[in-house]
């Protein structure tokens, strides 16, 4: 088994070259863009796009994904790379109904909150077909009128905690706390939109370091009828909603449209990790849990997003599908649950990429 393990990402880079022919063009452009933008610096080292390309080389893993990726050349690709797999989405962050330029003026992005957007957002779904889709939403940002309009429109609303805080940050008993404040605000709700099911998710995807703390937590979720939910492929739009949001606010449509050029061989490079090393600890193809951040870049290509998988060959299934798969029941080695330790080795897999 060992020896299977240290030839995986060899074998998942040979893959991943097969796979990437458009991409691979499109993230010559980039590469092609930045070495224009290194010879003009000489002479305007403030242009925009070489701020715009400096903000990408400053998020580490980005940056050794799209170098790794610039240097891709002729791929025989599959059309179909995402084929047979089956993914579940779900969304993290609420859209509240106005933004607030004296409260939010720190967040760049804070413009993102208005119920146009949520309003692209549920119509996309519906117009994609897609499942009842689940938003993982924190307490404090619960935006009634959102919340309602959600439901309303046949999706789900999760607890992600009151403050958003991660459970290594706290003691047992206040992160404890934190969920319930959050089940409250929650449970108000449901009662004009009931849920069959109440889902959580851990801030950040992390669980207590230790026994005790775990134990406490999990005993408490239990008690209140929530079932956990991980996520096995991490987007990375977070990472890329800020860069995009400041060329939005300046003006820069080039930096906005570079950001979605980037954006997707990241996402395809992530995706492909996920299922490489799912397969890997299944012994087959298991289900897959995609997450999203509602943020302004997401709330801009969601249609494109859903289309991209498609075209690739996903299907797109409910979360409750993907959760009913043992695959998610099992913690490899007795540590981590599944979703984590996939999350985490693509992680560690990309950062390495840079050295």
């Amino acid at each position: 088994m060992n020896s299977r393990r240290e030839t995986r990402p060899a074998r998942v880079a040979s893959n991943m070259k097969a796979w990437l022919t458009a991409l691979s063009v499109l993230v010559l452009v980039v590469a092609t863009s930045l070495a224009n933008c290194n010879r003009l610096g000489k002479s305007r080292p403030n242009s925009p796009m070489e701020k715009c390309l400096a903000e990408f080389k400053a998020i580490p893993e980005v940056d050794a994904i799209l170098q790794s990726r610039a240097s891709t050349e002729e791929a025989a690709g599959d059309p179909e790379p995402f084929r047979e797999m089956e993914i579940a989405l779900a969304l993290n962050g609420a859209i509240q109904s106005t933004a607030d330029p004296d409260a939010d003026a720190d967040d760049v992005c804070y413009k993102q909150n208005n119920i146009e957007n949520l309003g692209r957002v549920i119509d996309t779904l519906k117009q994609y077909d897609m499942p009842p889709t689940i938003d993982f939403v924190s307490g404090r940002y619960l935006d009634s009128k959102t919340a309602e309009a959600w439901l309303a429109s046949g999706n789900l609303l999760g607890n992600l905690t009151f403050d958003n805080r991660k459970v290594i940050q706290l003691d047992a008993e206040d992160f404890v706390a934190d969920i319930s404040a959050a089940d409250q605000r929650l449970a108000a709700i449901w009662r004009t939109y009931p849920q069959s099911v109440k889902y959580f998710r851990y801030p950040a995807l992390k669980r207590a370091r230790n026994e005790s703390t775990r134990d406490i937590v999990e005993q408490y979720l239990e008690k209140a009828g929530y079932t956990t939910v991980p996520c096995t492929i991490e987007s990375m739009d977070d990472r890329f909603a800020d860069i995009y949001c400041r060329a939005l606010d300046a003006g820069d449509k080039s930096c906005a449209s570079l950001v979605k050029v980037n954006y997707y061989p990241v996402l395809m490079d992530t995706t492909l990790r996920a299922r490489a090393i799912a397969r890997d600890l299944a012994g087959r193809e298991p289900c897959q849990i995609l997450v999203l951040y509602l943020n302004q870049l997401t709330c801009d290509t969601l249609g494109e997003t859903l289309a991209w998988y498609r075209r690739l060959g996903a299907k797109f299934i409910s979360l409750d599908q993907a959760l009913a798969d043992p695959f998610f029941k099992n913690a490899p080695g007795g540590g981590d649950p599944t979703g984590r330790t996939i999350v985490r080795t693509i992680r560690d897999e990309q950062a390495r990429l840079g050295n």
